[in-house]
């Protein structure tokens, strides 16, 4: 990683509020309304944006549907052909989980506010069911992706959106 870009993501990070978790009750996925909705208004649903955006020799069915492509998993490495056959094998992972951000600070968020993040595409990235399902909603301090470069790529990505959102940080997973 180069020095600038290290020191900007370090700068960012000692911007983050660090404060414990709060377990703030009525967390539910419908907190967040509903899912893949289309909020950059381009007509396709954020599933299909962010398999076109993340998978390589991506096909569709008419303007929006992806039907099949190549995914190169960010958080193993692992190559995965997406096909009807296959298609459960590649998922969609809220890089800053959804239950996590609820305990830090979208709890407070108005339903709009929510529907917006859990739909943000900087917070979306398509991965193998495998890494998604292992990663479920831990947060950066107790699941990180394979190798260093990875980890590296995942952090910056955690403390992007976690900024944006200002959500906060706890000290161990800063």
């Amino acid at each position: 990683v180069p020095d600038t870009k290290r020191q900007a993501v370090e700068k960012a990070l000692r911007s983050l509020v660090v404060a414990a978790e709060v377990d703030t009750p009525g967390y539910s996925r419908a907190q967040f309304g509903r899912p893949w909705a289309d909020i950059d208004h381009n007509g396709c649903d954020q599933r299909d944006d962010v398999l076109a955006r993340d998978l390589t020799r991506v096909r569709r069915s008419g303007r929006c549907t992806v039907t099949s492509g190549v995914l190169a998993d960010p958080y193993t490495g692992a190559a995965i052909r997406l096909t009807r056959a296959t298609a459960d094998q590649v998922h969609i992972d809220h890089i800053v989980a959804l239950s996590s951000a609820w305990r830090e600070g979208a709890a407070d968020w108005s339903p709009g506010r929510r529907e917006q993040y859990a739909n943000s595409l900087a917070n979306l990235l398509a991965v193998t069911a495998d890494a998604n399902l292992k990663k479920s909603d831990q947060d950066a301090a107790d699941w990180q992706p394979d190798g260093a470069d990875r980890q590296c790529a995942y952090a910056h990505r955690v403390v992007a959106i976690k900024v944006k959102w200002g959500l906060t940080v706890d000290e161990n997973e800063r």
